[in-house]
């Protein structure tokens, strides 16, 4: 069961309870990874602590504490055309 979708242009994420992200549809720009078509027809589950970590100095808010060693659990997800971007719990932008 999915918690929350997001979708732009032909390509999907899904956010699932459990904290897992399925992505399909267009993956022009590798932004379904590790998938190398570039048309994905069934949701795919992604490694999404493989995705990039956006820079410290990038980000325009800043937190309080860090953790270097566990990443955080996704809670949300967005597509945004070339690319897809994923937010965990603990504030950390991570983008593909």
């Amino acid at each position: 069961m999915t918690n929350h979708i997001s979708s732009f242009g032909d390509t999907v994420l899904a956010l699932t309870k459990c904290g897992q992200v399925f992505a399909w549809g267009n993956n022009e720009y590798g932004q379904i990874w590790p998938v190398d078509e570039i048309q994905v027809a069934s949701p795919t589950l992604l490694p999404v602590h493989d995705a990039y970590q956006i820079p410290e100095e990038c980000r325009l808010e800043d937190r309080c504490g860090s953790n270097e060693f566990r990443p955080g659990r996704i809670s949300s997800v967005a597509a945004a055309g070339s690319m897809c971007g994923l937010l965990d719990e603990f504030g950390q932008v991570r983008c593909r």
